[in-house]
């Protein structure tokens, strides 16, 4: 029989997209949750190594011209040196005169033109927190500051000190990076604007989309198979039911042939009812037999576990006397060698001792020989004086 597809009602259509909209959500939010790692290595990683290498560049080159435009008065092509970096950073040239790093009484003489920012968030107070150049007369050759890594955040000095009058200082002001939701916002506004960090963010959210709506291809695909079985089961059903209809109607027709044979049940229950009084009374004879035999069963086998338990433990007794053999053994054997140790012990200290009376029996008999000599002496020099 050809089996018909299943049909898709609106509440199936709906449901399906309600699902491709919950993956595309959640797809976007892994998207984003990514892109806020893309964020700091891109702003406050990629940008702030970049930036360090551009103050590094300027140290060893601008100090020499601004000083040199300052002293030929030359303040147009001062303005357009501060300028060329667009305004992403700033550059801040003021009047102080001392080499300190606080200046109290400095002020702004020019600064790059830029409507970033870091433009906002400058201020006398904090001018000093940042790094800067001394502009001299004669112009600095010699650098003083420099960055180490594209990582650092401050310049080291270098050792260097260049001689002149200061003329005034050059700042060098990092960028401001955009927060966070500010990039996110712009990049949603021209998502295909592919430029610095945006370029990551359209790349990873097109990526967890693209995974989201593969998810739901197989998600829908899985449903549709499973709508399809269950199509398929139902169908089945419906066979079955027919099936039991029929079954229903051979049974009554069963049912009548049974009633029939009712009768000739009834009359072979007599002769049944006396067979089934026999039974039972060979029955309980057997009942009675199998008690008496279980009876002595349980008996022996109680004896057997005790003749069992009894062996262990005769088990466990032969194995703690072998293991005390075993331990004297080892004692014994341990006591001998500690013995003929001790033995050979005793005959090198007899042997030492030997050595050690015939050397001091020598000795003795050299003390005995020069007191001999010394008494002779002392009795030749008695005479002598007599």
């Amino acid at each position: 029989m050809k089996q018909k597809l299943p049909r898709i009602n609106p509440t199936t259509l709906i449901k399906s997209l309600g699902r491709f909209t919950l993956i595309a959500t959640f797809s976007f939010g892994l998207g984003t949750w990514k892109n806020w790692g893309h964020y700091n290595s891109y702003w406050h990683g990629t940008i702030f190594r970049v930036q360090t290498v551009d103050f590094n560049m300027l140290s060893h080159t601008l100090p020499v011209k601004l000083s040199y435009t300052l002293l030929q008065g030359s303040i147009g092509e001062l303005q357009r040196t501060l300028d060329s970096n667009y305004g992403l950073f700033g550059l801040i040239v003021t009047d102080c005169k001392i080499s300190t790093k606080d200046c109290l009484s400095e002020q702004i003489l020019y600064q790059s033109k830029s409507s970033q920012q870091w433009t906002k968030e400058i201020s006398l107070a904090t001018l000093s927190n940042h790094p800067y150049d001394l502009l001299q007369s004669p112009p600095p050759l010699q650098v003083e500051r420099q960055y180490a890594k594209p990582g650092d955040s401050k310049p080291i000095p270098t050792g260097k000190v260049n001689s002149g009058e200061i003329i005034g200082r050059v700042y060098y002001v990092r960028g401001v990076p955009p927060t966070f939701i500010e990039d996110y916002n712009n990049w949603i506004k021209e998502p295909f604007k592919v430029t610095g960090s945006r370029t990551l963010y359209t790349s990873t959210v097109a990526l967890f989309l693209v995974s989201g709506l593969i998810a739901w291809i197989i998600i829908e695909v899985i449903l549709y198979a499973k709508r399809n079985e269950q199509h398929h089961a139902q169908q089945q059903r419906e066979q079955l039911q027919r099936e039991i209809q029929q079954i229903k109607l051979q049974l009554e027709e069963k049912n009548q042939q049974t009633i029939e044979l009712i009768d000739q049940r009834e009359r072979g229950l007599a002769e049944l009812q006396s067979y089934r009084q026999e039974q039972e009374q060979n029955k309980r004879e057997l009942e009675n037999q199998i008690a008496s035999y279980e009876s002595e069963l349980a008996l022996k086998e109680q004896q057997q576990q005790e003749t069992a338990q009894t062996l262990e433990e005769l088990q466990l007794l032969r194995q703690k006397l072998q293991e005390t053999s075993q331990r004297e053994s080892e004692a014994k054997q341990l006591i001998k060698l500690q013995l003929e140790e001790k033995n050979q012990q005793t005959i090198e200290l007899a042997d030492q001792r030997e050595r050690v009376v015939a050397e001091l029996e020598s000795y003795r008999q050299e003390q005995e020989q020069n007191k001999r000599e010394l008494e002779n002496q002392i009795a030749s020099y008695e005479s002598e004086l007599a």
